[in-house]
């Protein structure tokens, strides 16, 4: 039995509560007590339930200021004390991994965010990452308010800090970022029980895993699968001096063309196991900074993992394909005169045989000299094994997330809700649309009880997924799927979409280009949650009309409160097709003609076939964007249907 009080771990000093509104404190302690709760010079007192728990609700409207605010919670034997309260706007940011990288992966491309003499009023609650399957939990283990300061900026999700700090300068108000937010995690991992039961295939795989020891014997078995796998790599692997033949590449290269030159695998198959890569080169006089231990070794990104060796000397080492490898050369590793890099490469082989990605930055330098170490190297097999086992996520199951990661928030009052995540869903992209749908009706099912909106609509703010792989004018291809029914979901009430399709990196899942993402995405919170209603957007497609005398197709826009550019522009990511859904290029004209409201698309159509379909910049990365507003907004890629 409980015997003292205890308060929720996002109740807790420097927290930012809902301003103008009905807000919920609660906690636990021993049943049957009696509970004084004071704040905002309002007492409430409260009993404590059979079960431990109990809640009261204050009005923060009341409030003259912004704070700070003492709250006090007393039983008459035990207090507790939640110091440096602010009243702001509270923001929930949840999603995969491009919502969860935090500045400290976006510095270089934003030095200036690490060096400002002032922030905004904003604090974050990191929700730590954990999975939970047979009940939602009450409470989080661990996460903290942590407010914005050039000494806490780097743990900031990116993408939420930009938003936070486009918002605090439109808005004026402090700031709460609750950030649950988790890498490569799929929509269905976010469902709420009530959203789950509506599939049935999907509840059938957690009530597998509720079963007593069902979890920990999966997690046992991968991990014994994936150890195994590791020792055979590391009782094979000959090392960068094995007997194996030496061979030159050019890097940076993806691997299976040199691998298949060499007839280490044949064509079509994949690689797995350990490369080693060497470099010889240079430094000469004029390049002796380098030797003052402020050189970095920067090396674009590696699939999979990679250990980095100069002259003998370990540098660094990177374990998943992901981050960027900069790495910092220790003082009195580089030396004058021939100097050698070395590079173990392990390649798990379940996606592609490995690379180095190009168009990344592949050097050693610092502010003065920089050495490029593109082109000539020379690579030795270490191993070549089975492709690793697959990994186990417990955290990517349905439900997982929810229970353990949102539903101890429940009760938090909001303003609203930030969202990015798709990626993980791209298999399915067919899908997308009911099952974020259903998310967004299950959150605020659950949500709006704690919030201002009485009518299921808390603003829901969600990106659209950027640009990736090389430009094309069309493709075939899941993204252009996903991103129309990301799209699709704008029909529900109080959402907004910030496009992002010239956001993206080619050649890199997480583009560290965050700061117009962040910037579109408060933006459209403004729209939406704070009644800004003519704050520029995306322009969005209305409908396609063939006319079959004049035998012409136009396709009408929204030109989101704001000209679109470039009247007469001939359009080449504009495709069409009949009911076969063979879709190919048609000469598209864009008529913009001055109207802050409207645009249209139109081509000529002579087949005899009526046209059914038109789509516009329909690939992973398609070219331009050619269609923007004044307010530089790029347009979304869509499908229509041509009535």
């Amino acid at each position: 039995m409980r015997k003292s009080i205890k308060l929720p771990s996002v109740i807790s000093d420097g927290m930012i509560l809902q301003r103008n509104s009905m807000i919920n404190i609660w906690g636990w302690g021993v049943p049957s007590s009696t509970l004084k709760v004071s704040f905002l010079s309002q007492v409430k007192k409260t009993s404590v339930d059979s079960d431990g728990s109990w809640k009261v609700c204050f009005d923060t409207g009341t409030a003259c200021s912004c704070g700070p605010f003492l709250l006090t919670v007393e039983d008459g034997r035990n207090s507790i004390t939640v110091k440096d309260i602010l009243l702001g706007d509270v923001w929930l940011c949840s999603g995969q991994s491009n919502m969860e990288l935090p500045v400290s992966r976006v510095k270089d491309t934003y030095p200036e965010e690490l060096a400002l003499k002032e922030y905004p009023v904003v604090r974050q609650f990191k929700i730590p990452v954990s999975y939970e399957f047979c009940a939602e939990r009450k409470d989080i283990d661990g996460g903290f308010w942590n407010p914005l300061s050039a000494e806490t900026v780097e743990a900031y999700s990116a993408t939420a800090y930009f938003f936070a700090k486009e918002l605090s300068a439109r808005e004026g108000v402090p700031l709460g970022l609750i950030n649950a937010s988790h890498g490569g995690s799929p929509v269905e991992a976010w469902f709420d029980t009530e959203t789950l039961a509506l599939y049935p295939e999907l509840k059938k795989v957690v009530d597998a895993l509720k079963k007593t020891g069902e979890v920990q014997r999966l997690e046992k078995a991968a991990a014994k699968e994936q150890a195994a796998w590791y020792r055979t790599i590391a009782a094979k692997d000959a090392g960068a001096d094995g007997g194996g033949k030496l061979f030159d590449v050019v890097l940076p290269c993806r691997f299976e063309k040199f691998l298949t030159k060499e007839s280490i695998i044949e064509k079509g198959e994949y690689f797995a196991g350990v490369l080693w890569f060497s470099k010889n080169f240079e430094i000469s006089s004029e390049e002796k900074s380098l030797l003052s231990g402020s050189a970095k070794a920067w090396l674009g990104t590696i699939v999979d993992a990679d250990t980095v060796y100069i002259n003998g000397a370990k540098i660094g080492e990177t374990t998943y394909r992901y981050p960027p490898r900069k790495y910092s050369v220790p003082a009195g590793v580089l030396k004058a005169g021939s100097n050698e890099i070395t590079i173990r490469v392990l390649v798990a082989g379940a996606m592609d045989s490995g690379e180095f990605t190009e168009d990344k930055p592949f050097k050693i330098f610092n502010e003065e000299v920089q050495i490029d170490l593109r082109g000539q190297w020379q690579c030795r097999l270490g191993c070549r094994t089975e492709i690793r086992p697959p990994e186990l996520f417990m955290t990517w199951k349905p439900n997982a997330l929810f229970n353990s990661m949102i539903a101890p928030v429940i009760p938090y009052a909001l303003r609203g809700v930030l969202w990015y995540q798709g990626e993980s869903n791209d298999p399915n992209p067919d899908e997308y649309e009911e099952r974020f749908s259903a998310l967004i009706k299950g959150w605020r099912k659950k949500l709006c009880k704690a919030s201002l909106y009485e009518k299921n609509e808390l603003p829901f703010i969600f990106a659209q997924l950027p640009n990736f792989k090389p430009e094309n004018d069309y493709e075939e291809d899941s993204w252009p799927l996903l991103r129309d029914a990301q799209r699709k979901t704008l029909c529900l009430p109080q959402t907004g979409m910030a496009v992002t399709i010239d956001c993206g990196e080619w050649n890199d899942l997480h583009p560290e280009n965050k700061k117009p993402v962040g910037t579109r995405l408060a933006a459209e919170a403004c729209r939406i949650a704070y009644g800004k209603t003519q704050t520029p957007f995306s322009p969005q497609p209305l409908d396609a009309a063939f006319d079959s005398g004049s035998k012409t197709v136009t396709v009408k826009l929204s030109t989101g409160n704001s000209s679109v550019r470039d009247d007469g522009k001939k359009l080449k990511t504009v495709f069409a097709a009949g009911s076969d859904k063979v879709f190919e290029r048609v000469d598209a004209v864009l008529c913009a003609s001055g109207s802050s409201d409207f645009c249209t698309i139109v081509f000529n159509w002579a087949k005899p076939e009526k046209p059914s379909f038109v789509r516009y910049a329909w690939a992973m990365n398609p070219s331009g964007p050619e269609i923007k507003n004044e307010a530089g907004l790029p347009a979304s890629p869509f499908e229509l249907c041509i009535s």
